[in-house]
């Protein structure tokens, strides 16, 4: 691992060992060459998904095995267990791996199984506890509905002058909504309709206040 101390001057050259051939985090193409190193996936009966390149997936039978990969984790579920473990052993041998059983949290999302029930459910209470601290939101008053019904929002509340969008950009508008925008694409589509890109000030409060408080009432909300 190289670590870089200080601001870089000129061009740096690297020479790597001839026996070292693991790609260098941060390179142009490491992306790439990780995505080829995969490509023996299909050996093994993946097909990787269109819509998605890091997801892969294998029907036969009456079963079926996905495997959702994102940078150097994997996820892997499937009907039969017997499969799973198979792909399991496939793996380590290409691959040097950390078997952690059963998965229960992934990417901010924590992952609830329900067996007797066969429902699986995915929660962010943790995740929305630290944005709601981080922007101080904690101890608000929360809500039960995505927007109160006293807002009356329209265009002409936009940001129109130099002045105001200056303003708005001293404003932690876009963070807060970014950290909303990870719940929702995760597990609350519901917030979705209130997120604009030139917010005035009341649309700041309308928008991210209560969303946050939103989702403060709900933190234990899954899907």
């Amino acid at each position: 691992m190289v670590v870089a101390r200080g601001k870089k001057e000129g061009t740096l050259y690297m020479t790597v060992n001839s026996h070292d051939s693991i790609a260098l985090a941060s390179a142009n193409n490491d992306a790439e060459l990780w995505h080829c190193r995969l490509g023996h996936m299909s050996e093994k009966g993946m097909k990787q998904c269109n819509a998605d390149h890091c997801c892969y997936f294998k029907r036969f039978d009456n079963s079926f095995i996905i495997l959702l990969l994102y940078v150097d984790d994997m996820l892997i579920g499937g009907s039969c267990a017997q499969e799973v473990n198979k792909l399991k052993k496939q793996l380590s041998k290409q691959f040097e791996m950390k078997d952690l059983g059963e998965a229960k949290q992934i990417l901010g999302m924590r992952i609830n199984r329900d067996k007797v029930a066969g429902k699986l459910f995915l929660l962010q209470a943790e995740y929305i506890e630290k944005v709601l601290k981080r922007f101080r939101m904690d101890e608000a008053k929360p809500i039960s509905t995505p927007m109160g019904s006293h807002f009356k929002l329209s265009k002409r509340d936009s940001s129109k002058s130099d002045s105001e969008r200056a303003h708005m950009e001293k404003t932690p508008y876009a963070s807060a909504v970014g950290s909303i925008m990870y719940a929702m694409v995760c597990i609350r589509p519901d917030i979705a309709h209130a997120v604009g890109v030139n917010p005035a000030d009341m649309l700041t409060k309308a928008v991210t206040l209560e969303k946050l408080k939103l989702c403060m009432a709900s933190t234990g909300l899954g899907t």
